[in-house]
């Protein structure tokens, strides 16, 4: 999850000072062979939608990147 993510690089201090204020998600489409997205489109909602909640419950700010590419 982001939440976990965002907290073990927290608790690491790999880099003091570094708060991980922001977690960005980029969104892609998805080759059809590879089969790796849900035809049901309320998982793939549900599923960004934990992904966001998760960061900002860590104390992160979200940004979303997608395109038509």
């Amino acid at each position: 999850t982001a939440y976990n993510t965002i907290m073990h690089l927290k608790s690491q201090n790999v880099y003091p000072g570094v708060n991980y204020t922001y977690f960005y998600i980029d969104v892609e489409e998805c080759d059809p062979d590879d089969d790796c997205w849900s035809n049901d489109y309320t998982t793939n909602q549900n599923y960004l939608i934990s992904l966001v909640q998760g960061a900002q419950d860590a104390g992160a700010s979200v940004g979303i990147y997608a395109s038509t590419y």
